[in-house]
């Protein structure tokens, strides 16, 4: 069955070469950058490059740096993101009531609230997962996020054998013409599975 991934595009894969050049040119760039602001977006570029080359450790010391700040959208999502899959829920847990969130976009909302989802979802408690996400879907489910998003509460639904609930879900997705074709093809089967039982 098709795993949930709240947070990554199903088709995304990181290509190390590339993320290693980009890594190398912006530690050659950093040295002539004087004004801060841009330092900050290179610290940043760093940060997530790591973070897709799954070295959490890495992405996390960039930024700590100081001068960035969690009112810059992607430092917080990063942060959220590398505390969730180093398994340090606590932090995340007290963090995420003390943000702002009315200083962020729409989009960015959608993506903290799917971020504090996964959160949930990665200990084990998955009724505060589905809040979280039925909260990003309906502030803004930005394009490449909608299919799968819906997808994750048709499998958290699921999992507590709430199939009333999930087969909706899962029934969208099957009828989706822009869903990826896996997530489409897992709907099916669960579709034709649900409704066998029935």
């Amino acid at each position: 069955m098709w795993q949930i991934q709240l947070l990554e595009k199903p088709d995304y894969r990181s290509n190390s070469n590339f993320l290693d050049s980009l890594q190398q040119g912006i530690l050659e760039l950093l040295p002539y950058v004087h004004e801060d602001r841009q330092k900050k977006a290179l610290y940043v570029r760093l940060a997530q490059s790591y973070f897709y080359k799954e070295d959490y450790y890495a992405a996390q010391a960039y930024l700590d740096l100081p001068g960035l700040s969690f009112t810059d959208f992607e430092v917080l999502y990063y942060w959220l993101r590398i505390h969730n899959l180093l398994g340090q829920y606590q932090k995340v847990n007290s963090l995420f009531p003390e943000i702002e969130l009315g200083l962020f976009s729409p989009r960015e909302r959608s993506l903290l609230y799917a971020a504090h989802a996964e959160t949930f979802y990665l200990q084990r408690q998955i009724d505060s997962a589905i809040v979280y996400l039925e909260l990003a879907q309906t502030e803004y489910a930005p394009k490449g996020y909608r299919w799968s998003w819906t997808y994750s509460l048709a499998m958290m639904y699921a999992e507590k054998e709430n199939y009333e609930q999930a087969l909706p879900y899962f029934q969208a997705v099957r009828r989706s013409l822009t869903a990826p074709d896996g997530i489409k093809i897992a709907s099916e089967v669960t579709c034709l599975r649900l409704q066998s039982k029935d």
